[in-house]
């Protein structure tokens, strides 16, 4: 039997070359520089994006790739999985919403219960946003605005889906 290492929240597989933060909110960019076999089988307590800012990025998440833009994952609370990067080089900006934070957030929601790539214009705006922030170790509401809405976000459908109407439009 194999034994699955648990992550608690904001902790990653890589070097942390900056970071920032707010309530409950951590950002980092790192820098992974490890073997890929040197990423063992992980659970992480937290909901939480990927963004790929270098490297050939292997993941369990699910959609559809986009190789004209950076790659962005989310992976809900619980997720277990052993992504890596190809060669065991590579960069990515990583946004860690610690379970709390999380729940109050998600509670209404039907977000993606599988890591799931995301693909949206509107998400990739927000997580950019996000990374600058971050590029200038801005912490504080601006950071946790956007890194929610982002959160938020997780459940939407890219545009050009088949979507069901919102409630309200029914009545």
């Amino acid at each position: 039997m194999s034994v699955v290492l648990r992550l608690p929240p904001s902790h990653f597989f890589g070097r942390a070359r900056l970071a920032c933060s707010a309530s409950g909110i951590e950002v980092s960019h790192r820098i992974a520089e490890g073997a890929p076999e040197s990423v063992l089988t992980h659970t992480h307590e937290d909901a939480h994006f990927i963004l790929v800012t270098g490297g050939d990025y292997v993941t369990a998440a699910t959609g559809p790739a986009s190789p004209a833009r950076l790659g962005l994952i989310y992976n809900p609370p619980g997720t277990t999985h052993r992504d890596h990067f190809e060669r065991g080089r590579g960069s990515f900006f990583a946004i860690s919403v610690a379970p709390d934070v999380a729940r109050a957030v998600l509670a209404d929601l039907s977000t993606p219960s599988e890591p799931r790539q995301l693909i949206d214009a509107c998400q990739y705006a927000l997580t950019i946003a996000i990374a600058r922030l971050c590029q200038r170790v801005e912490g504080g509401m601006s950071l946790e605005g956007l890194c929610l809405e982002l959160l938020g976000s997780a459940h939407l459908k890219p545009w050009g889906e088949t979507r069901a109407p919102p409630p309200w439009l029914r009545n």
